[in-house]
This record gives structure tokens, sequence and C-alpha cells, in this order.
């Protein structure tokens, strides 16, 4: 008897792959979550124990005295200065990725996939290379020191992979609403705005979480940037409590605490859209 080929479709090699991709799931969030976690525990100790015994991890005694410290000293400036670069990183890399993503779908021709390649070719440039020619731009247009420049550019970084993201996402809408909203008489951007992104709402999320994890976390133009203290981002003040010998732990492990809630909260949305997309993907939803 000839078994047809759906017959193969599912069955043991579909549940092991099921496991490999929930095991490889598990592993990345314990690797988000599992240092946001030591850095938690450590934080809450007295700030005698933590300078006297950095490696011990269980609390012996609780206590919210080092963030308080770390709060007083100007810590939140620095989460502000991240923050604006980081939701200017989200800004600049979706205005940029979803009409790259729009056009490589519903105009395609050859032009779109070349201008799609071109751009995954840019992460070919280390960005130490644009340190300089940066640096003298920031200075001469008195701009040095702003976040907003740090999120510039850091989402002109991510841009090219959220192309690619959006676009992805774009393909799965069909056809049939595109010609229907094209019927009724919408243009182009009104049909990118009110038909194309709301339908591709998972996939402008995940290239928003993934705009801002790199704004936020942001190093090698933040730190050529921003000289001053006060306009430090948390990527660029956190090592200045590593000077030398000297190891602040009672103001680090809370500094590291707080950084990372952002960066860990969206990267575990963004892995389970990604997830949820590749079970679209498969048929399974």
């Amino acid at each position: 008897m000839v078994i047809p080929p759906r017959a193969f479709v599912g069955g043991p090699s579909k549940n092991r792959m099921s496991v490999i991709q929930g095991a490889l799931a598990s592993a990345l969030v314990l690797l988000w979550v599992l240092p946001l976690a030591l850095a938690f525990w450590g934080s809450i100790r007295q700030p005698e124990i933590s300078l006297a015994h950095p490696g011990l991890l269980w609390p012996s005694a609780l206590s919210l005295s080092a963030y308080h410290r770390l709060l007083s000293s100007g810590y939140w400036l620095w989460l502000v200065q991240s923050a604006k670069a980081a939701i200017t990183s989200t800004g600049v890399a979706l205005l940029v990725s979803i009409p790259i993503g729009y056009a490589a779908v519903f105009r395609g021709g050859k032009m779109a996939g070349i201008t799609l390649r071109i751009l995954l070719l840019t992460y070919l440039i280390p960005s130490v290379f644009l340190v300089f020619p940066v640096l003298q731009f920031a200075t001469a247009s008195g701009m040095r020191g702003s976040p907003a420049l740090v999120g510039v550019l850091a989402g002109a970084f991510s841009a090219p992979l959220c192309s690619w993201i959006l676009r992805s996402q774009f393909a799965l809408i069909p056809r049939q609403l595109f010609e229907m909203a094209e019927l009724d008489g919408l243009g182009v951007w009104a049909r990118l705005l009110h038909v194309v992104v709301p339908a591709a709402g998972q996939g402008v999320i995940a290239a928003s979480c993934l705009a801002f994890i790199i704004g936020w976390g942001e190093y090698t133009y933040s730190v050529t940037l921003l000289p001053i203290a006060s306009e430090f981002t948390v990527s660029v003040g956190i090592p200045h409590f590593l000077e030398g010998d000297v190891w602040s732990w009672d103001l680090l492990l809370p500094a590291i605490c707080l950084a990372g809630i952002p960066p860990v909260g969206m990267g575990l949305l963004l892995t389970t859209l990604l997830y949820r997309q590749r079970r679209t993907w498969a048929g399974e939803e």
C-alpha cells in the first residue's frame, strides 16, 4: 500500500521538533531571567553584607536601602537617558522598516529585494568605523550629549533586521484585503496605515521590541557622544561602579537589576510573538 505524503506530516518527528524548540525557548528565557533574578536577590541584601560577602547569593536580611541610595545618587537620570535613546531608536527603526517591508511585499520587483540585501550588508560595517565621523558631526551641530542622536544611530542600525521581520509578516496578509482597500479608493499611505500595519500587528510589535532592546543597550555611540556623567545611559554608567580593585557591589547589583527590567520584558514579549508567528507559519493556528 502506498502511503500518502501527508501521512508523514506530524508524528514523532514533529513532536521531537516541538520538544527541541520548547527546550531552546526555555533556555533562552533562563538566559534572560536568571542573571536578573540573581542580581535582584543580591540587591535586597543589606549593604554591609554585600560589601563583606559579595558572593553570597541568598540574603540573610532583606533591605531596600541599596535602591534608595542608588536612586538618590542620580541613577534615575541614566534610566531616563536610556529610555529616550530606546524610544527614539524604536521610532526611527519603524519609520524606516515599515515602508521598506511594505514596498518589498506589495510593490514587488527586483529593486525591493536588492534594497533589502543592501540593507543587510550594512551589518558588515563595524560601528566603530563610524565613530569618528559621527563625533565630528555631533560636535559641529551641537548635538553631542543628546540621547536622541544615540537613538537615531541605534535605530538606523536595527532598521535592516526590522525590515526583514516586517517583510515576513506583511507577506502573510491576504492579497484580497489589500485589493479591497485599493478598490475603496485608499491611497498608498492610507492602505499602509489603516490596513497593512493593523493586520501585521504582531510583526510591528516584534520589530519594536528588537529596536528598543538595541537602543537601550547601545554602548559604542553612547560612550562617545555622552561624555558627562549626568548624560550617561545605563550601559555607559554601570561600568563606573567597577573602578580598579574597588567594586561597589551595594550599588552595582540594584543598578543591574533596574537596567535589566525593560530589555528582559521586551525580550520575553519578542520571544512569545516569534513563537506564535512560527506556529502561524506552520499552520497550527
